[in-house]
């Protein structure tokens, strides 16, 4: 029971770092400037048991540009069908605590009821080291931290900090467009989870069109092992952003799990306003 919960708390904690890369690059660039950012997320798997969870996530955050850093802060409000995962303005996190120690759940011995609330808060700081170059990509250092205020009792958050370090590398030739982002994940345990710190690696390849104001992108996601004996997470998709000339921003994603730590499928849909 101990293993299938560590699975599944370590697992889309990693998860979760998938849409903060992509959101991050997709992201008007200017100087300096303030910005409303806004998500919707849904998402459905069985993350190795026999009942599947359908969770619904809506953030609300600000992103302030100070040239050469970039703070962005995000909290979500959460709907889920059981509370056997947690579903936070980045991605899914899992927080099964029933199981037969090989990953599955008989649904039909035990009833589950919805969850609603708010999760934790996501912050992140990135600092341009390098801009734009004729050859060589441009480079960000991030940190991230999540915020450990929701009730770990109402499935809707661990109740630990996490943090990551990363560096994030991203160039353009012509109307194509490459991120790459590798990041160390040092995750708070649980009383009832032990989990590895995982390095994971983000990468997107795009394409622009509409005289450069909007971009459609192929996603991939990869993560090292997490719980010693479980299978690392994967997830593949595609991406679509549009800039207007205002500086509005909106785009989306659909991802498909490669593997049962992650969510079969999950959609998301996020827009961006400038407030200066």
């Amino acid at each position: 029971m101990k293993r299938v919960r560590d699975k599944a708390l370590a697992s889309a904690k990693w998860a979760a770092g998938i849409a903060i890369a992509i959101s991050a690059a997709a992201l008007p660039v200017r100087a300096a400037g303030l910005f409303y950012t806004g998500s919707a997320l849904f998402s459905s798997g069985t993350y190795g048991f026999t009942e599947r969870t359908t969770g619904f996530s809506l953030s609300n955050g600000l992103n302030l540009y100070v040239h050469p850093f970039r703070v962005s802060a995000t909290v979500p409000a959460i709907g889920q069908s059981t509370p056997l995962i947690s579903t936070t303005a980045t991605g899914v996190i899992p927080d099964g605590s029933m199981g037969d120690g090989k990953g599955s759940l008989d649904a039909s011995e035990t009833s589950y009821s919805s969850v609603y609330g708010i999760g934790d808060p996501v912050v992140r700081v990135d600092l341009e080291a390098f801009g734009i170059r004729a050859h060589l990509p441009a480079m960000q250092i991030f940190g991230q931290t999540k915020i450990p205020l929701a009730d770990p009792a109402d499935g809707l958050g661990t109740g630990e900090w996490d943090f990551t370090a990363g560096l994030s590398l991203s160039k353009s030739a012509g109307r194509n467009f490459v991120l790459v982002e590798a990041a160390y994940w040092m995750l708070g345990d649980s009383p009832e989870a032990e989990l590895e710190n995982p390095f994971s690696l983000n990468a997107s390849l795009g394409r622009s069109f509409a005289g450069r104001k909007a971009m459609a992108s192929a996603i991939f996601s990869a993560c090292t092992e997490i719980v010693p004996g479980t299978e690392p997470p994967r997830q593949i998709g595609a991406g679509f952003n549009y800039l207007t000339r205002s500086g509005r921003g909106i785009g989306g994603t659909a991802m498909i799990g490669l593997s049962e730590s992650t969510s079969d499928v999950s959609v998301s849909l996020g827009w961006t306003i400038p407030l200066n």
